[in-house]
């Protein structure tokens, strides 16, 4: 399997992670978001544009531990495409810092 830009580093957290274990919103570069413990997602955001119906069905539906969100890469071989935003209204996530 050929690493493509991102990927591997991803995967092994290599950029290092944070909990957002409240209802603050992190704004950073976030890879990844991974649900865990059930809750639901208020603001989702790439390049401060609002994309959380684009990655979850029903906005509203609590999401499941476990859950992995992971944003749609434009151009995997030169640029990681990484959320900006993401607030919980309830529950917690780990962010892999992108």
């Amino acid at each position: 399997m050929e690493n493509t830009f991102g990927n591997l580093e991803v995967l092994a957290a290599r950029r290092g992670t944070f909990a957002l274990n409240d209802q603050s919103e992190y704004l950073g570069k976030a890879a990844a978001v991974v649900v865990s413990k059930e809750g639901v997602i208020e603001a989702l955001e790439i390049n401060d544009a609002d994309v959380l119906q684009e990655y979850i069905a029903d906005p509203s539906a609590t999401l499941d531990p476990g859950t992995v969100l992971r944003p749609r890469q434009v151009n995997p071989e030169t640029t990681l495409t990484t959320f900006s935003k993401v607030k919980m209204s309830s529950g917690n996530c780990v962010i892999y810092r992108g």
